[in-house]
């Protein structure tokens, strides 16, 4: 059974440090209540932004495949305090990472992708969307432990272990960008949607960190991403979108 760890963020300096506003209420009743994660075992957990206990809660997380944060308030100490837990989970866990921002737009997405979570939403919640973004890193999680790659060791999130393992499965060739969106993350490809490219960043990045050289994954200019050793030679292969073996 697959664990859920569904994480309160609060400030101590709040009143809901006493008791939970009607809005975390209903939105925690919510959560329990989506259909993804039946059959799952959601363990419940709180975190305020003071308490300095990042990395004490990040290892309470341990074994999670989805952790879902619940972000009360916006202020400075959360969003300083609230990227730290971020990167204390990340160095630990290869969990999907769910924000649910009660504050509309508190923080900026773009800088919210960039710490290494998966997905974001901000109030007002469309829990049918929830639902299914939960059940799409569920799946994530569960494709990452069955595409093992040959950096093990170094902690990519699922979206990130399943982009690197699908580039390895077909190194040398040129998998477009199109390709990996739909192939590997299950979204159509925008123009303008710099999703996959904060996952291939932040792939090159701890690649970089654990010694290894970022010129592993290579951009290949208007094609895509290819991961080789050596240098892209100009008969490369380009892997399109081939319509019948999407993944679903």
């Amino acid at each position: 059974m697959q664990k859920i760890s569904l994480v309160h963020c609060f400030s101590t300096t709040k009143i809901v440090f006493k008791k939970q506003s009607q809005n975390v209420q209903q939105a925690i009743t919510h959560i329990h209540q989506l259909e993804s994660l039946h059959n799952t075992d959601v363990v419940a957990h709180t975190f305020h932004y003071e308490s300095g206990l990042e990395n004490v809660l990040a290892k309470q997380l341990k074994a999670s495949a989805v952790i879902i944060l619940l972000v009360d308030e916006d202020n400075n100490a959360m969003n300083t305090n609230l990227f730290t837990l971020i990167a204390e989970i990340r160095k630990m866990h290869l969990a999907g990472i769910f924000i649910l921002s009660l504050p509309e737009q508190a923080i900026p997405s773009t800088l919210i992708y960039k710490a290494g979570v998966d997905q974001f939403m901000a109030s007002p919640f469309d829990f049918l969307e929830v639902d299914a973004r939960v059940y799409s890193l569920l799946q994530r999680y569960q494709r990452s432990k069955d595409q093992p790659h040959h950096f093990s060791q170094i902690a990519f999130t699922p979206a990130q272990s399943i982009v690197l393992s699908y580039l390895i499965k077909h190194q040398g060739q040129v998998i477009s960008k199109q390709a990996l969106q739909q192939l590997v993350l299950n979204k159509n490809y925008q123009v303008y949607d710099r999703n996959l490219d904060m996952h291939v960043s932040n792939i090159r990045k701890k690649l970089a960190d654990a010694g290894y050289s970022k010129l592993l994954i290579k951009t290949v200019r208007n094609l895509g991403y290819i991961y080789q050793d050596i240098e892209l030679s100009l008969d490369a292969t380009v892997v399109k979108v081939p319509e019948m073996q999407r993944m679903n």
